[in-house]
């Protein structure tokens, strides 16, 4: 069974990269998460993944706005 999602992709971006810099500016943050397996090598591994999930995100709602301009400029020249 599925589970309702409770956030858009893009909130939850926006909470990792508010989780991620909040890492690598609050430095007793970062002691307590270092306890738990998150040391500095853990959050810039996150934040390259953070930053590869952003891109392909905004590169996707670049195609669907593309391809949304494409649908109705074929839609105006057919009618």
């Amino acid at each position: 069974m599925a589970t309702k999602r409770t956030m858009s992709d893009l909130q939850l971006l926006e909470n990792c990269r508010i989780a991620i810099d909040n890492l690598q500016k609050e430095t007793d943050f970062a002691i307590k998460m270092a306890e738990f397996g998150y040391d500095k090598d853990a959050v810039q591994e996150g934040k390259a993944l953070y930053d590869k999930a952003r891109t392909s995100y905004d590169d996707h709602i670049r195609h669907k706005d593309l391809l949304k301009k494409k649908v109705y400029y074929f839609k105006e020249a057919k009618s």
